[in-house]
């Protein structure tokens, strides 16, 4: 396998994901949403068969020889071409992964600072060298270096 196939088998799964969790993140027919993921996946192998226009091979540019009396020739482009223009696959790969990158890193420095106001917010309680933020009933308990507990579970000693 050479390594544009994987490169094109790789975006068409991430585009089928991404259209998956637009249409069928919500239905609950599972037999429905394992034979979308199962003929998405099938797809996305079978695509990088069918023919492309040529967006990432660089076109040969047609030339003619002129040559000169003292038998040097000079090269000049072929008359009616105009320069191609070739699509900067790389670039857009590594823009894309690096806003990828941004947007993980922002989301989860938001998320901290989330987290940050709920341990401002909520009391907490130190039992045992573990720290316990006591939140309101209704939530479930998480942790990220803190446990944050309902008040139903740990209740207040007071």
């Amino acid at each position: 396998m050479n390594f544009t196939y994987l490169l094109l088998v790789n975006f068409y799964i991430i585009c089928w994901i991404l259209l998956y969790s637009l249409v069928f993140s919500r239905n609950t027919n599972f037999k429905l949403n394992r034979a979308a993921l199962l003929t998405g996946l099938a797809i996305s192998f079978l695509l990088p068969f069918l023919p492309l226009p040529s967006l990432f091979e660089n076109p040969a540019i047609t030339t003619s020889v002129i040559t000169a009396n003292g038998g040097t020739g000079i090269v000049l482009p072929a008359a009616g071409k105009e320069s191609t223009f070739i699509f900067p696959f790389w670039k857009v790969i590594v823009g894309v992964y690096w806003s990828g990158v941004l947007f993980t890193a922002v989301r989860f420095l938001w998320k901290l600072l989330l987290i940050n106001r709920l341990i401002n917010k909520y009391p907490a309680v130190k039992k045992g060298g573990i720290i316990h933020i006591l939140t309101p009933e209704h939530w479930e308990t998480f942790h990220l270096f803190i446990i944050f507990l309902p008040l139903k579970i740990f209740p207040l000693p007071f």
